[in-house]
């Protein structure tokens, strides 16, 4: 059995799973170009035999997936498949072993809380029901709409980052934000004793928070979607996205999403930051996949 955590991995987003298992159904036609995504997929299923790479299961996805009760029994089959058995832990509990590993830096002590901290679990994560995705997406979406037609962005970038980051922090946003039992997880998870809680929380009130990759991603893509999309209607699965990308990009040197995402990965060069490649559900997006993973497989 090859060691998972020395494999490159792959992140495949709702998009990517949703045309594979369209296309075992055999619903993709020729305008759909059912030939590509037919190679893509021949192509990552024979580098998973061949232990060259994996495309470890989200639950962000199959929170979508929920949604489509048509295409849901073979998105699970191919997502379960392309996975290997191995699945993407929890979000919070990515969030909080990174803080807790830029805490103990902070703190002065050992960088890394735990050598043998894996991102990827056996373990499948408890499947949220369709009808609180539905009413979670809802809220976001008519709370985002409602900020952006009463509330105008703040006057530069680094400040509406800053906002977002605040509202991130404390839980401003609902649905998407730190929970209230956040830092009980980290004191735990780092070992804080009482003495150290003070200095602990002046770390997440300075600028050093923005070292921890799953806030720096999140409240970077929102603060883009704030200050530089203005004119753009919110989407109801945007804060899916961004979870999805604030979880995959640090561990995954391939990441898939749409364009929409995949614009502001770049244009804010969190891709080049994090070392990842960034693909679309496009024509041209399966072609770059493609050469790409004729790189990393060789």
């Amino acid at each position: 059995m090859f060691e998972v955590d020395r494999v490159p991995r792959v992140y495949l987003d709702t998009s990517f799973l949703s045309q594979f298992a369209n296309l075992e159904m055999g619903k993709l036609g020729v305008s759909s170009h059912s030939e590509k995504w037919g190679a893509l997929l021949a192509r990552l299923r024979h580098e998973i035999q061949l232990g060259t790479l994996i495309c470890p299961a989200s639950q962000f996805p199959m929170q979508e997936a929920l949604l489509s009760p048509k295409i849901l029994p073979q998105f699970r089959r191919v997502q379960s498949e392309l996975s290997g058995g191995y699945f993407f832990k929890d979000w919070m509990d990515i969030l909080v072993h990174q803080a807790a590993d830029q805490v103990l830096i902070y703190l002065g002590r050992s960088q890394d809380i735990n050598l043998g901290w894996s991102v990827l679990a056996k373990q499948i994560l408890p499947i949220t029901m369709p009808h609180s995705t539905t009413k979670s997406k809802e809220e976001v979406k008519q709370y985002a709409e409602r900020l952006r037609k009463e509330k105008p962005p703040e006057k530069s970038y680094a400040k509406q980052y800053e906002a977002e980051r605040n509202d991130f922090m404390r839980g401003t946003r609902r649905r998407y934000y730190v929970p209230w039992d956040f830092f009980q997880m980290l004191i735990r998870e780092a070992g804080i004793s009482q003495n150290e809680l003070p200095e602990m929380l002046g770390f997440f009130e300075s600028d050093l928070v923005d070292q921890i990759p799953f806030i720096h991603i999140w409240c970077s893509v929102y603060a883009s979607l704030r200050f530089y999309q203005q004119k753009r209607k919110s989407k109801r699965g945007d804060w899916l996205d961004v979870a999805a990308l604030a979880s995959g990009i640090p561990y995954c040197p391939i990441v898939t999403t749409d364009k929409s995402m995949a614009h502001i990965v770049k244009s804010r060069e969190l891709d080049t930051k994090y070392g990842v490649k960034i693909f679309t559900p496009t024509t041209q997006g399966i072609d770059a996949l493609l050469e790409r993973l004729s790189t990393i497989t060789q």
